[in-house]
C-alpha cells in the first residue's frame, strides 16, 4: 500500500508529489511524533517538512562524505560485520562491535577513519546490537550522531556544499 496526494490538492509552487510506501510514512510519521513529544521539533512542524529536512540532510551528508572521505565505500555486512572499502589503501576494513562498541579489524583500533566512516552511514545501524542494559539505545546513537555532526560541521567549509 501507497500513501499518495490527491492530485487537487494545490502544491506549493515549485513541490513536487512523490509517493511514500505505507509503512515508510507510518515510521516517518513515528519519528516525528517522537522528536516532537521530546522537545527536539516544533511541535507545528508537518510531516511534509520534516520528510524535506530529512532527504536534505541525507543528501548534504552524501556530498560531505564524498568530499570529506573519498576513498571509504561500504560494500555490506555478512555474520555482523560491517565491511568498508579502502580505496587509498587498497585494502577491506572490516567492522564490529567488540565491548559494545565498533571496532575496526584493519587498524586494530575503535578510533580510527573506518570507525567514523561507519557511524556516518546508516548501515552501522544494521549491526546487531546486543540486547543488554550496556546497549547503546536510539538516544545513545543519537547524542553519537550529533557528535559527529558537530565535528563535522567545524571541518566544513564556508561556502556551500551545493551550489545554485
Amino acid at each position: 500500500m501507497y500513501y499518495e496526494v490527491e492530485l487537487s490538492m494545490p502544491l506549493a509552487k515549485g513541490a513536487q508529489n512523490i509517493t511514500i510506501r505505507a509503512e515508510v510514512f507510518a515510521r516517518l510519521k513515528q519519528k516525528l511524533i517522537e522528536k516532537q513529544q521530546r522537545n527536539a521539533l516544533d511541535e507545528n512542524k508537518k510531516i511534509g517538512s520534516f520528510v524535506n529536512d530529512l532527504l536534505i540532510d541525507v543528501l548534504e551528508k552524501d556530498k560531505f562524505l564524498s568530499v570529506m572521505m573519498p576513498y571509504y565505500s561500504p560494500i555490506g555486512i555478512h555474520d555482523n560485520t560491517l565491511f568498508i572499502k579502502d580505496e587509498r589503501n587498497k585494502k577491506v576494513a572490516e567492522i564490529y562491535l567488540k565491548d559494545h562498541t565498533l571496532y575496526c579489524d584493519l587498524d586494530q583500533t575503535q578510533d580510527c577513519e573506518h570507525i567514523h566512516f561507519a557511524y556516518a552511514i546508516p548501515e552501522v545501524a544494521k549491526l546487531n546490537i546486543p540486547s543488554t542494559k550496556e546497549k547503546a539505545t536510539e538516544d545513545d546513537l543519537e547524542l553519537e550522531g550529533q557528535k559527529v555532526k558537530k565535528a563535522t560541521d567545524k571541518k566544513r567549509r564556508s561556502r556551500p556544499i551545493f551550489h545554485k
